[in-house]
């Protein structure tokens, strides 16, 4: 079934015709996850051969893409356009006699000599999805042999290690995801995060950027992170399609033998699975045939399962681009579903709520909306303050003591205290919280919590005493204003300005005291 084109895709398909058109060689389209991407460049690969065909021009259109489970969506999109188009991925013979060819980046490397030929004095495209790919050397080889021009498109044009995207010229940015939440094309999401951390990451060494999987899969197989994942199902995500991800596949099967221990339908979605089982378990879960599944990598990116409504992550990340493109697979529209629920056990809240605004740039790492920059994982300090009394989450990265409590930061690499489970709601950008809750923000360390509690769950903050201390002060504040009152008419017009009496109170009590001051400065002088 065909789909009308969002005005903003068809803004976004003019984005890039107009590049193209000024010279660009290779923009770069950034649009948040669900916003149909896909759609985007099959509209932008149509529009190149209808016109091509009209000038009498030979055009090849070559569509790249990371994942195998990318191939099906893809392929439905490109048919939606009446493009017709051949394979480049193992196991199948190459069909040259198609114009636009959807390609495995793995197995086009190796079938360029091949193509060659057939390409010689033919203008190339190449469409790359998940573009912030395209800085390593096999993508590199693809856009360098074949020539021509080249398009990307990604949700989050950053890489973990920081390598710029420079082969791209030009970045044509595409709706933000607030934008599409407030227009419901995106559901909004709902937050519960730690209010303390519950895994000990400060040994654990940094490979590629991110945290090593095996030294991670070990922690994850302890009985608890921040409380046990299935008490966080049961609390927060009970009757909602559920992913959790793990940081490994070892940690995924874990977890899903403890969640079918609870009694629930779970699933392991992995790469050893062949893609019949794979397909299996997302039909399952599309018909709640299944509570849930664990996974690590192979759904972070790419895959389009919008029945889930819910995100538990036991797998801490470094990577920006993990913890957004994880979160885009829940934020996803989908027939009666009108939020989602990301809880957040192991700190990746550091990154940012999905919503917020976001600074991309083809130079490396993003700014947020509040200017912070992302440091090297190597000089990332602890998301929260080693303070157990203040453990609140410092505006900078780069800051060496809490600006809240004074705490030094002893070292550079994220701390993560071992706790008994509790979990505090994240309002999202919309003030809105997954129990409907008021939240304010502590006066202290700024952080959210329930309306009308006494002490912040947080830094501990005492609201009672601090009343306490305001009364007693602005009481003392007010007898010295009282006392520096020398007249009848003085003390009267004190009580009325500033103690809200009325005139003839105010004039009784200014008496009643004048008479007492008298009666105090007679018996001094008797004396």
């Amino acid at each position: 079934m065909k789909h009308e084109p969002r005005d903003y895709q068809v803004a976004c398909v003019r984005g890039v015709q107009e590049a193209f058109a000024s010279g660009r060689r290779a923009p770069l389209l950034v649009a948040p996850t669900g916003s149909g991407k896909t759609m985007i460049l099959s509209m932008v690969a149509q529009a190149i051969m209808e016109r091509d065909a009209a000038l009498h021009r030979e055009t090849y259109i070559f569509i790249i893409v990371p994942k195998h489970e990318i191939f099906k969506q893809t392929s439905r999109a490109l048919l939606d356009a009446d493009l017709p188009h051949a394979f480049i991925k193992a196991g199948q013979p190459m069909d040259i006699s198609q114009r636009v060819q959807l390609c495995s980046a793995s197995t086009l490397i190796n079938r360029l000599d091949q193509l060659a030929p057939a390409l010689a004095g033919k203008r190339i495209f190449k469409f790359f999805d998940e573009a912030q790919h395209t800085a390593s050397p096999t993508y590199r080889t693809i856009m360098d042999t074949l020539g021509g021009w080249s398009l990307g498109a990604t949700a989050t044009p950053e890489r973990l290690d920081g390598r710029p995207l420079t082969m791209f010229d030009d970045m044509i940015p595409g709706p933000t995801p607030y934008e599409l939440m407030e227009r419901g094309v995106l559901v909004k999401p709902r937050y519960v995060q730690p209010a303390c951390e519950g895994l000990d990451l400060s040994e654990v060494r940094t490979i590629g950027g991110d945290w090593e999987k095996k030294a991670l899969e070990s922690l994850m197989d302890r009985p608890r992170i921040v409380g046990e994942a299935v008490a966080h199902y049961f609390r927060f995500c009970k009757g909602r399609p559920t992913l959790c991800f793990d940081a490994s596949v070892g940690a995924a099967n874990t977890s899903c033998a403890a969640f079918q221990a609870a009694g629930l339908r779970w699933a392991v979605l992995d790469g050893k699975k062949s893609q019949n089982e794979r397909d299996g378990i997302i039909a399952d879960l599309h018909a709640h045939q299944l509570d849930g599944i664990s996974s690590c990598d192979l759904v972070i990116e790419g895959v389009d399962v919008p029945c889930l409504e819910a995100a538990i992550w036991r797998r801490p990340t470094q990577s920006l681009n993990i913890w957004m493109q994880g979160n885009g697979r829940v934020v996803r529209s989908y027939e009666g579903k009108t939020e989602c629920v990301i809880v957040d056990c192991v700190g990746n809240m550091m990154h940012g709520r999905v919503e917020d605004a976001r600074q991309w740039s083809l130079a490396g790492h993003c700014a947020t909306g509040n200017g912070r920059k992302p440091m090297d994982s190597a000089d990332r300090l602890p998301m929260r303050c080693p303070n157990p009394e203040c453990a609140c989450i410092p505006p900078s990265m780069g800051m060496s003591v809490c600006p809240y409590c004074g705490t030094p930061f002893p070292y550079k690499g994220r701390t993560l205290k071992q706790t008994d489970g509790t979990l505090v709601e994240v309002p999202n950008a919309w003030g809105e919280t997954l129990s409907g809750r008021v939240l304010v923000p502590c006066v202290r360390c700024g952080k959210p919590h329930a309306e009308g509690m006494d002490k912040c769950p947080h830094c501990g903050y005492d609201y009672v005493a601090a009343k306490e201390r305001k009364d007693a002060l602005e009481k003392m504040q007010r007898r010295r204003a009282q006392g520096m009152c020398k007249t009848f008419e003085e003390l009267r017009d004190h009580f009325v300005e500033v103690n809200g009496m009325m005139p003839s109170k105010a004039a009784y009590r200014a008496k009643c005291i004048m008479k007492g001051r008298k009666k105090k400065k007679e018996m001094r002088h008797a004396s």
